[in-house]
């Protein structure tokens, strides 16, 4: 299948749509096909290699600090297990004969390898990820010089952003093998990790890696995030699970988000109606950053609010 670079038109229509299918096809396809020969290169680096310019298609340098092979992302690596478990029921669906077969194949021993991997480094690291790790799984921040400052977790540490993602891929991953017992596991981390983020016990693992984007005054501000990707998390339960277990956290997170984010009965009455915030501070309060509510209106509109 080739990219034929068909064009919509200004005003397009449902049939248009069809005309550009193959296209995205095609796209999906050629980038699948770069995520295998990138990770075939290697036989015992079983992480998804995504480290080069998408610009000019280079590799990065090796020793580069942030972007090279030594720094491995917990974000990207439990996001990447779940894309190639979704991406594999897509590839059922086409004609797996010839180059199809053969991709097909390639990506699930992908999956089987990284989710091995992902489930070894949450073992050693007593049920958890981190933003940075080493290739070895060794949790790490950088300091100012960017020299990485050693971690160490334990079955007490918070649940974090990395270990939301990997959740949801191994239990995506154990779906679509239907491994019972890795379902199972993957089940019980998601769940613990809602509970958590409902009772406010979650946190980021993030790390600022441009020193001169400053992150701001948002150290007590408390962010939309982990509700929002989680309703995700909560999707999959429901569509797999004979349960209600994730219809129910679903709705827990949505009213959660619905109730303190959202401008409801004018309770915020410098905002306009329906107005989000990504960020409220400890009083359930739109959190100011220097003067300003970051909310979903243009920055003329934030400006203003200054006055």
């Amino acid at each position: 299948m080739k990219f034929q670079r068909k064009l919509l038109p200004d005003s397009p229509e449902a049939g248009h749509l069809h005309e550009v299918t193959d296209d995205y096809k095609a796209i999906l396809l050629e980038t699948m096909n770069m995520i295998a020969d990138r990770y075939d290169r290697s036989n015992d680096y079983h992480w998804i290699d995504t480290k080069r310019n998408a610009i000019t298609g280079e590799d990065f340098p090796h020793d580069d600090p942030v972007r090279g092979q030594d720094v491995i992302y917990g974000w990207i690596q439990g996001r990447s297990l779940e894309s190639l478990a979704t991406h594999l029921l897509w590839l059922g669906r086409l004609e797996n004969s010839g180059d199809l077969y053969s991709l097909k194949r390639r990506i699930e021993n992908i999956l089987c390898e990284l989710l091995k991997q992902i489930r070894k480094v949450r073992r050693a690291n007593d049920g958890h990820l981190f933003f940075c790790m080493t290739p070895d799984g060794q949790p790490f921040l950088f300091d100012a010089n960017r020299a990485q400052q050693m971690l160490t977790l334990s079955p007490q540490s918070p649940h974090n952003f990395s270990d939301l993602f990997a959740a949801k891929g191994i239990y995506a991953a154990g779906k679509y093998l239907g491994n019972d017992e890795i379902i199972a596991e993957a089940k019980k981390w998601c769940l613990d990790i809602i509970d958590a983020t409902l009772a406010g016990k979650f946190v980021t693992d993030q790390q600022q890696l441009d020193p001169s984007n400053s992150p701001g005054d948002f150290a007590k501000a408390r962010t939309h995030s982990p509700f929002m990707i989680q309703i995700s998390t909560a999707w999959l339960l429901a569509e797999y699970e004979k349960d209600t277990t994730g219809i129910e956290s679903g709705l827990k997170l949505i009213d959660h988000i619905l109730s303190k984010h959202v401008n409801l009965d004018d309770r915020w009455p410098q905002l306009q109606p329906f107005d989000f915030v990504e960020y409220i501070d400890q009083d359930d309060n739109p959190h100011m950053d220097s003067g300003r509510i970051i909310s979903d209106k243009s920055e003329e509109h934030t400006s203003e609010l200054q006055s």
